[in-house]
């Protein structure tokens, strides 16, 4: 399983995207055979995760990975923000399901 921790920017969902140009290209296997999108925002709108989700769903499609879903945190306003949330437990919990 792979999973991809992004903020909201473009240039790092594009960079996750980048890492697979040459697998892609060379027609060769990925090890990877399902996947889940985790991501964390500033912004209490949950709206602003629908272009990365989006993004994220087509790459799944395209590569035949198994979609596990996603797991999306608002009103994370700051670097390291998230350790004092109960979020880091819950998708450590998510992931010992697969």
């Amino acid at each position: 399983m792979s999973s991809y921790s992004v903020p909201l920017f473009p240039t790092q969902i594009k960079a996750a995207i980048d890492k697979f140009y040459s697998f892609i290209i060379g027609k060769k296997d990925v090890p990877i055979k399902e996947c889940m999108l985790l991501s964390c925002g500033e912004l209490e709108d949950p709206h602003v995760f629908d272009g990365i989700v989006r993004s994220f769903e087509l790459i799944a499609q395209d590569r035949g990975w198994k979609n596990r879903g996603h797991y999306l945190v608002n009103s994370v306003n700051e670097k390291g923000a998230i350790s004092n949330t109960e979020h880091l437990q819950k998708i450590y919990d998510i992931g010992k399901k697969f």
